[in-house]
C-alpha cells in the first residue's frame, strides 16, 4: 500500500489495525475515520465474516435491499460487480453519498475489493468539508439556509424497473425527503455539503433553471476541491468512509476487465 497517495486521507495496512472487538481500539479506529473521512486499508482478508466484524465497529449494519444482490449468507453484505448476473452492475457512476433515502442516511460505508479491475474501475472521493470551507463566506450562509428535494419512492422505482425486478417492501417504506444542502456532523459538528446527482433533484424554493445551474456549478466546484483522491483498486483493498463528510464516484470497468467488490452501510445516527 502505497502510503503518500493524498495525505488528507489515513493509509493502513490491515496489520496495522487493532482488535475491533476492543473498545479503545475500535473508538480510535472510528476518530480517526471522523478526523479525516477516508480510511484506505491494504491488504484485509478476503473474508466475509471477518468483514462483518470489522464493519460492525461503526455501528448497526444495513439490510442490503434488493434481496438479489445479497451475498450468500450475509444479509447486510452487497454484492457489486462488473460480470453480468453477478450482484449489482454499474452502480454509483455518479457524485453521491449513500443512503440518502433515509430520513438519517448511512453513516458509514465499507467496501472490500475481491478481485480488481486493471486500469479502470476507479472510485473518486472528495471532502465535502473541504469544499464548503473553501467556499465564500457569504455563499456558505446562503447555502446554509438551502433544503435538497428527494423523490425516493420515484427515483428507486426508476431503478428497480432498469434491473428488472421488484421490491415492494423496499418501495413501501421510501417517501419524498427533504435534506439540508449543508449538513451538520452529527458527531464531529463540522459543516459539509450534501448533494447527489441522481437523488438530489432540486434545490427547495428556486425556479427549476436556478436550481439546476446552481447544482451544476456545486459539483463543478466538488470536482475540483484539492482534497480529491482517485483510488485505483487492488484485490484486499478496503475502504471505509464517512457518508456525512464525502462524497464519491465510481468510474465504469473497461470491457472484459473484472471487478468485484463486497459493500456493507453503517445505518445513520
Amino acid at each position: 500500500m502505497e502510503k503518500e497517495l493524498n495525505p488528507n486521507y489515513c493509509f493502513l495496512r490491515f496489520e496495522d489495525l487493532p482488535d475491533p472487538k476492543n473498545a479503545s481500539g475500535a473508538g480510535a479506529v472510528r476518530d480517526k475515520l471522523y478526523e479525516k473521512g477516508l480510511l484506505v486499508i491494504g491488504s484485509f482478508p478476503l473474508n466475509d465474516e471477518l468483514l462483518m466484524t470489522f464493519s460492525r465497529q461503526f455501528g448497526m449494519p444495513d439490510l442490503v435491499s434488493p434481496p438479489e444482490f445479497r451475498a450468500i449468507g450475509c444479509p447486510h453484505i452487497r454484492v457489486q460487480s462488473s460480470v453480468p448476473g453477478v450482484g449489482v452492475s454499474g452502480g454509483g457512476e455518479y457524485w453521491h453519498s449513500d443512503g440518502p433515502w433515509s430520513e438519517l442516511p448511512s453513516a458509514v460505508t465499507i467496501l472490500l475489493c475481491f478481485e480488481a479491475g486493471v486500469g479502470s474501475g476507479q472510485t473518486l472521493f472528495v471532502d465535502m468539508r473541504s469544499v464548503f470551507d473553501n467556499l465564500p463566506k457569504h455563499h456558505q450562509r446562503e447555502l446554509a439556509t438551502r433544503m435538497g428535494c428527494y423523490p425516493c419512492r420515484a427515483i428507486y422505482e426508476r431503478e428497480l424497473s432498469y434491473m428488472g425486478i421488484a421490491d415492494q417492501e423496499k418501495l413501501a417504506e421510501l417517501h419524498d425527503l427533504i435534506h439540508p444542502i449543508v449538513r451538520s456532523h452529527p458527531v464531529t459538528g463540522r459543516k459539509a455539503l450534501y448533494l447527489n446527482e441522481k437523488w438530489l433533484s432540486a434545490i427547495e424554493n428556486m425556479t427549476p433553471d436556478e436550481s439546476r445551474l446552481r447544482l451544476a456549478e456545486l459539483y463543478k466546484i466538488s470536482s475540483s476541491d484539492a482534497s480529491l483522491y482517485t483510488h485505483s483498486w487492488k484485490t484486499g483493498d478496503l475502504l471505509v468512509w464517512d457518508n456525512a463528510s464525502m462524497m464519491h464516484k465510481a468510474l465504469p470497468t473497461e470491457p472484459g476487465s473484472i471487478k468485484t467488490t463486497h459493500r456493507v452501510t453503517i445505518a445513520g445516527f
